[in-house]
């Protein structure tokens, strides 16, 4: 008797073999990679984001601070979004006018030297650079700051001539070099407001007169002997009376000494025939050192 024999299939599936292929189990793991790689990312992105709407929140609940008087509150919200964002200059710029609203100078220059350098071509920063330059006591590095001003952005030069007022309520004496270079500067913005250069030949006083305003010089005068009436209405405990009667210990360098405060103030009030005893009178006082504008 002839018997046929069942003939097995010892072919496994197709599919089963592709499961135990090193080739796939690579092409798996480079997807769960790429997979877990976006999700990073798209994490990443919304923890940037959410920095940034932080760093933003900061920045205007201090500019809303600041608007309102609240100084020291507007600093301390204004570096929780520099530590943030410490690239932004635009936050490093308003610390520093505000840091000249109370007085810090040298940290309102620091402020400020950081602003130009995280955005060189920002005008505003330059300006405001210039003042903290005025306020310490760098009139030269603030001529060249208001001039760097310029050269980027001179549809602006009006609002630049207005710092350059306001940074000069400081208490320093200025040499008459010093001086002259602030009121060129001055001249060279006048007339480029007015549409001219030097080649017109015009007279300083036309453009003074057509835009009614003083010089600088005498803006400078009066702001130093508005803080003098202030210096002496205090009384003499107060630290800023005390530090008259200090004396420097040691040898001054050779040559001819600096002009200091009090010559200054002195030469000031006998050009203009006042004398010490006016600044008690604070409305009197205030009429008397006055500039007034053409």
């Amino acid at each position: 008797m002839k018997m046929a024999w069942k003939k097995k299939n010892n072919k496994r599936p197709i599919g089963a073999i592709s499961d135990h292929l090193p080739f796939d189990q690579e092409e798996e793991g480079r997807c769960k990679a790429k997979a877990k790689a976006k999700a990073k990312e798209t994490e990443s992105k919304s923890d940037d984001d959410d920095t940034i709407q932080l760093a933003q929140s900061f920045e205007a609940q201090g500019n809303k601070l600041a608007e309102v008087g609240k100084y020291h509150e507007a600093l301390g919200k204004w570096e929780a979004a520099i530590t943030l964002m410490p690239e932004r200059a635009t936050l490093h710029e308003q610390k520093a006018q505000v840091l000249l609203e109370i007085g810090e100078t040298w940290k309102s220059l620091t402020a400020a030297t950081r602003a130009t350098q995280l955005e060189p071509s920002w005008a505003e920063a330059w300006v405001t650079l210039g003042r903290a330059q005025l306020n310490f006591g760098e009139p030269d590095s603030a001529i060249e700051s208001f001039d760097t001003a310029l050269a980027i952005k001179r549809l602006k030069v009006a609002s630049i001539s207005d710092k350059i007022k306001e940074g000069t309520q400081g208490c320093w004496a200025i040499m008459e070099v010093q001086a002259r270079k602030m009121e060129v500067t001055e001249m060279r913005m006048l007339r480029w407001m007015c549409g001219h250069t030097k080649l017109d030949r015009i007279r300083n006083d036309v453009f003074r007169g057509r835009l009614e305003v003083a010089s600088i010089s005498y803006k400078i005068k009066e702001g130093r002997l508005r803080w003098f009436g202030h210096v002496k209405r205090r009384q003499a405990i107060e630290p800023v009376r005390v530090v008259e009667t200090i004396e420097v210990e040691g040898r001054r360098s050779r040559g001819r000494p600096k002009i200091t405060w009090d010559e200054q103030i002195r030469q000031d009030l006998q050009r203009l025939h006042l004398s010490e005893n006016m600044v008690h009178h604070r409305s009197l006082w205030g009429r008397l050192i006055k500039v007034k504008d053409f």
